[in-house]
C-alpha cells in the first residue's frame, strides 16, 4: 500500500484504501478514513487532557465529541458539509441555540414559516430537540462545522487564485 505524507499537514494518508469522496483540500489526494479517525482520536485526547475549569468544564470536550459523532455516526463528512453554502449549518445551529419558547414566536410575515423555528429550519432538515444542554452542544458542533467549511473554502479559493 502506498502512502503520502505532506509537509503541510504532517499526516500520512493511505489513498489505496480511501473512499473517493474523502479528499484532502490541500492536495486533492484521497484521505483515508482511518487517518481521519486518528486525527479525531488525537483531538479528543488533547481536549480530555485540558484541565477542567468552572468556565469550560466538559463543554469543549462535549462539543468536539458531538462534532466527531456527526462525522462518524451521521456521515456528515467535510465534503458533505461543503455542499451547504447557503448558511444551512449556522441556521441549524441557531435553531438549536434558540430558547425553546422563541421557536414558537410568530413569524408568518417572513414567508418562511409560521414560527421562528419553522422559518430558520433549513429545508429538509429535522431537528431533534430534548435536553437544553444537549441542544447547545449540537449548536456548538454545527458552528465548528461551519467554521471548518469556511476555512476549506477560503483555502481552496486562495489555491485557485495562486494557480
Amino acid at each position: 500500500m502506498s502512502t503520502i505524507t505532506t509537509e503541510a499537514d504532517s499526516m500520512t494518508h493511505y489513498p489505496d484504501s480511501a473512499c473517493e469522496a474523502h479528499r484532502d483540500v490541500t492536495t486533492s489526494e484521497p484521505v483515508c478514513i482511518i487517518c481521519m479517525s486518528n486525527e479525531i482520536d488525537e483531538l479528543e485526547a488533547r481536549l480530555a487532557a485540558l484541565p477542567a475549569s468552572p468556565k469550560t468544564g466538559s463543554a469543549l470536550t462535549d462539543i468536539a465529541a458531538e462534532r466527531c459523532r456527526q462525522v462518524e455516526s451521521e456521515g456528515w463528512i467535510p465534503t458533505h458539509d461543503d455542499d451547504h453554502v447557503n448558511d444551512e449549518l449556522p441556521a441549524m445551529a441557531s435553531l438549536y441555540a434558540m430558547p425553546a419558547a422563541v421557536r414558537d414566536w410568530p413569524a408568518e410575515s417572513t414567508g418562511y414559516g409560521d414560527t421562528f423555528g419553522e422559518a430558520i429550519l433549513p429545508h429538509g432538515w429535522q431537528p431533534k430537540f430534548g435536553d437544553r444542554r444537549r441542544e447547545l452542544v449540537k449548536a456548538g458542533a454545527l458552528i465548528v462545522a461551519e467554521i471548518e467549511r469556511i476555512d476549506r473554502a477560503t483555502l481552496a479559493a486562495e489555491q485557485k487564485g495562486a494557480a
